[in-house]
């Protein structure tokens, strides 16, 4: 099974280092739990992505540990995993896809493995994990949310933040649908 793992705020904590950067320059005290849109950040903040184009950003941005342990096992039973991401195009893309990729055994997850894309509906896979719902329901195959304040509502797939619960969604999903093919 082709599985794709989205990077920001999947794997990563990537929104609280961008809410907590942003809530410093407007010296503002929003919580996580207040990011209820996908657009929350543009809607509440001026020019809040300005601070993902400096590579001290990235540096406070961590991966998580049971992403990647996960992630690896997936790979470790047969499964083609890719990490994508639909980021902006700047200077600190390539500091950013280095340091995502840094907790990662390069012989599982290296840059082979990482997909840039706007719009992830273009990528074959055959399961995609994301936070963002429209990438999402435009993708042509089977699906898990992961769980985010921004996401809640959402009613069109498995929905977990725990990667043990993913894992086992995974497992189900391919005993279903993948090893009856």
């Amino acid at each position: 099974m082709t599985i794709l793992v989205d990077i920001d705020s999947t794997i990563t904590n990537f929104a609280e280092v961008l809410l907590f950067v942003n809530n410093v320059r407007a010296k503002s005290n929003y919580q996580y739990s207040d990011i209820t849109s996908y657009d929350w950040f543009d809607r509440t903040f001026v020019n809040p992505w300005q601070p993902t184009t400096i590579e001290k950003f990235w540096d406070k941005v961590q991966v998580n540990p049971k992403a990647v342990s996960t992630i690896e096992r997936w790979i470790e039973q047969g499964h083609k995993v890719y990490l994508v991401t639909a980021s902006h195009f700047n200077n600190t893309l390539s500091y950013k896809i280095k340091k995502t990729l840094e907790p990662f055994n390069p012989k599982f997850i290296n840059e082979r493995n990482v997909i840039i894309a706007q719009d992830k509906s273009a990528i074959m896979g055959d399961l995609m994990i994301d936070d963002c719902v429209d990438n999402l329901y435009y993708f042509n195959g089977a699906h898990v949310c992961y769980a985010q304040p921004w996401n809640q509502n959402f009613n069109g797939s498995i929905r977990f933040s725990d990667w043990n619960k993913i894992n086992e969604a995974i497992n189900t999903i391919e005993s279903i649908y993948f090893k009856e093919m």
